[in-house]
């Protein structure tokens, strides 16, 4: 079957990723991981790459035969990367990752043991990819499928529009918008977060490195050794000192559990002496417990990080809603991506919009606002 041909969106969309995120240069080397469901793009993206003198490749896996090997118990060898694979990551200059499969519900069904066998290649190519010093995107147009958009109430194809529309925003404007926030969390001290719906917050940075994610892999991030960006992006987010949280955050837009990728509603929090003493939820709660009690207890009730949004175009898109100007994000447990020192595979986030957030007494947001 050949691949379909790509749409004017999908043109558009690999441009800004091979050129702008990427950075895409004569004789590099790009290779795009593809699902069945993303091949269209894919092809946009290769083709982009030949047009700027580079060298495609494209690994495809059929979402069918992914689901009928899975079912035949086949999971650890799915999961276990060939070192022909590792060889050629190390080769790559660009790497395009559209993620997949299509059905993400039945993935989460899945039994936990499978799930972990089915990912287990994750730490492996990370290290790999931070040793190879590659440039990668994480383009996350693969998740807006239908079976997605019915789990999460949204219409498919505004969701679609959506992800296109923030995905073309200029790394230029969001590094803009995110210096005041991002220069405030790598010199400040004492954050508070407060909001006229009760939440009251104090926390405490360490002045650890900072880093905004305007969609572009720059010279900057390679050096912090942030060699990924997602598609599309824009935020500032700042690992905090773990140890330190007093007073109560309340949420008025849906957070998640990251571990099981619950919904979480009605969010309210209590941190005293550093940790969360009480979480409750008015959808989600018995997912956010079980969820809780599952994960180890070192790490698992500290505060992690908080993050101002930046781009214009996020309104109601899933996984990124996070990314919205001016709304605040707050994830308790593991924080290690983002330069922290808590490695628990447990995280949890709440989102605020309208809040007020200070360093050292300085708005970075005002009433929802970037300053």
């Amino acid at each position: 079957m050949a691949p379909p041909e790509p749409n004017r969106n999908e043109r558009e969309l690999a441009q800004v990723i091979l050129s702008k995120t990427l950075r895409v240069r004569p004789g590099d080397s790009v290779t795009i991981e593809a699902w069945t469901h993303t091949l269209g793009i894919a092809k946009a993206c290769s083709l982009q790459a030949v047009e700027l003198g580079a060298r495609p490749l494209i690994q495809f896996h059929d979402d069918a035969s992914f689901w009928r090997l899975v079912e035949e118990g086949h999971a650890k060898t799915l999961g276990a990367l060939g070192d022909h694979e590792y060889a050629a990551l190390a080769k790559t200059d660009a790497y395009i990752f559209f993620e997949g499969p299509e059905d993400r519900r039945r993935f989460h069904a899945l039994d936990g043991r499978t799930r972990e066998d089915l990912v287990s290649w994750e730490w492996k190519w990370w290290r790999q990819a931070e040793r190879s010093g590659l440039r990668c995107a994480w383009v996350l147009l693969g998740r807006a499928v239908p079976g997605s958009a019915r789990y999460f109430g949204v219409d498919l194809a505004t969701w679609r529009a959506e992800l296109f529309r923030a995905s073309m925003v200029e790394p230029a404007v969001l590094r803009r918008a995110g210096t005041r926030a991002a220069r405030a969390f790598q010199t400040g001290k004492v954050v508070r977060v407060s909001h006229p719906n009760g939440t009251d917050l104090m926390l405490r940075l360490r002045r650890r490195s900072v880093s905004i994610q305007d969609g572009a892999v720059d010279a900057h991030d390679l050096s912090m050794g942030r060699f990924m960006e997602v598609v599309p992006s824009g935020y500032v987010p700042a690992a905090l000192e773990e140890r330190y949280a007093e007073g109560e955050i309340i949420a008025n837009v849906p957070g998640r559990t990251m571990a099981g990728g619950s919904a979480l509603s009605g969010g309210h929090w209590t941190f005293h002496g550093g940790r969360l003493v009480n979480f409750s939820h008015t959808k989600g709660q018995n997912e956010a417990v079980a969820a809780y009690a599952a994960a180890p207890p070192d790490g698992r009730d500290r505060v992690g990080v908080v993050s101002v949004g930046l781009n214009p175009e996020i309104r109601i898109a899933p996984y990124v809603t996070d990314q919205r100007a001016g709304r605040l994000m707050l994830l308790v447990g593991g924080n290690h991506f983002h330069g922290g020192s808590n490695p628990s595979p447990f995280q949890m986030y709440l989102l605020l919009d309208g809040a007020t957030l200070t360093v050292d007494g300085r708005a970075i947001l005002r009433d929802g606002k970037l300053v």
